[in-house]
C-alpha cells in the first residue's frame, strides 16, 4: 500500500507543478503586448525519496523551485516609445 501512496504523491506533485507552470505561461500570453512585462519561465527541482528495503531510491516527484525572468535589451526602440532616443515622431505641415 505504501508504493501506491508514493505513486499518488508523485502524480500530485507533478500536477501541482505543471498547474503553476501553465499559470505562468498564461501570464506570458496575456502580457505579450505590454512593453514593461518580461517573460518568465518556471524552474523545476526534483524531490528525492528515501531508500527502500530493496536498495532502490525512488524519487518523490517534482517541485517548482522558482521563476526566472528573461530580460532582453532593445536594439531599436519603437518611434514614440518612452525609451526612444532622439526627437521622436515628426509632424509634416502642408502649406
Amino acid at each position: 500500500m505504501a508504493v501506491l501512496g508514493a505513486a499518488f504523491q508523485i502524480g500530485r506533485s507533478a500536477l501541482a507543478a505543471y498547474q503553476s507552470a501553465i499559470a505562468i505561461t498564461g501570464q506570458n500570453i496575456a502580457n505579450v503586448g505590454n512593453t514593461n512585462y518580461t517573460r518568465q519561465t518556471a524552474g523545476w527541482w526534483r524531490m528525492y525519496g528515501g531508500m527502500t528495503l530493496s536498495g532502490v531510491a525512488p524519487g518523490m516527484g517534482v517541485n517548482l523551485s522558482g521563476l526566472q525572468r528573461h530580460v532582453t535589451k532593445r536594439s531599436r526602440p519603437a518611434c514614440g516609445s518612452p525609451w526612444a532616443t532622439g526627437p521622436g515622431p515628426r509632424r509634416l505641415t502642408v502649406p
